[in-house]
């Protein structure tokens, strides 16, 4: 099967030469370029600068390094879609994860038709082929807005698995029916930050909001090696501010149990 990188390559390219491209794969499969990146299928057709959608899903990418960080703190999944990132209107689906320094970790990224049920059943079971491949153990937790659809085809392909709403969301709802001012008191909480913060970074790095899939996937690969990168640079400095600490006449007892050991 022939790299999904070039191929799409290839196809902007004949969109923007000759102002159509067809093509279609399907199943999920590993990227030549070192088995770093998974890909998933997609089924588009366009016509110049308006497209239309033949299938539910799109495209589904995602970086096995960072899945390897996310391993090591697998409890948490955060979904939330974004808009404005390519010319196509195609929505951008973000499925990101916390790390055991609790730092966001990239999980995946989807280009789906629209929000609805059967892109969300495709995405979703991406993720779960993605993570019985890497051997990631059964998740504790989704978080997402209140979006229903979104939340039915999260209790269908992970049955079992609790869902919680951002608090944020939860007092927007409650808020329509009561005085704004009642809940003033209460914070966003740190799951709302952390999607809204993804959203924000993401938008500054695609620097457009008229690029194409090429386009957008090159700088989303370039950010998400860059923070992985950045996440062992950090991790080695916290393990070495660890074992200065433990140096203190308070952790004698610790010490001498680590040299035994």
């Amino acid at each position: 099967m022939p790299c999904l990188e070039s191929t799409l390559h290839i196809r902007c390219q004949d969109y923007m030469q000759k102002g159509s491209a067809k093509w279609l794969y399907s199943g999920t499969y590993t990227m030549s370029d070192g088995g770093q990146w998974i890909y998933g299928s997609m089924i588009i057709s366009s016509r110049f600068n308006k497209m239309t959608i033949l299938g539910s899903h799109i495209y589904f990418f995602a970086f096995v390094p960072a899945i390897n960080i996310y391993r090591d703190k697998f409890g948490v999944v955060l979904l939330d879609g974004t808009y404005k990132t390519n010319r196509y209107g195609l929505p951008l689906l973000n499925i990101i994860g916390t790390t055991a320094m609790n730092t966001t970790i990239h999980i995946a990224n989807v280009f789906i038709r629209q929000e609805e049920q059967q892109d969300y059943v495709w995405a979703l079971q991406q993720l779960q082929n993605l993570i019985s491949r890497h051997d990631i153990q059964l998740l504790q937790v989704f978080y997402s807005d209140a979006e229903l659809v979104l939340i039915n085809v999260v209790e269908v392909i992970f049955p079992g698995i609790p869902h919680l709403l951002c608090i944020w969301h939860i007092i927007k709802n409650v808020e329509t029916h009561a005085r704004k001012n009642t809940f003033r008191q209460i914070r966003d909480d740190e799951a709302t930050f952390r999607v809204e913060g993804y959203h924000s970074t993401l938008k500054k790095w695609l620097f457009t909001s008229g690029g194409d899939l090429l386009t957008i996937h090159s700088r989303i690969r370039h950010w998400w090696v860059l923070s992985t990168n950045k996440y062992w640079a950090e991790k080695a400095i916290d393990e070495t501010r660890v074992i200065n600490r433990l140096r203190k006449p308070i952790y004698d007892a610790v010490n001498t149990v680590r040299r035994c050991e």
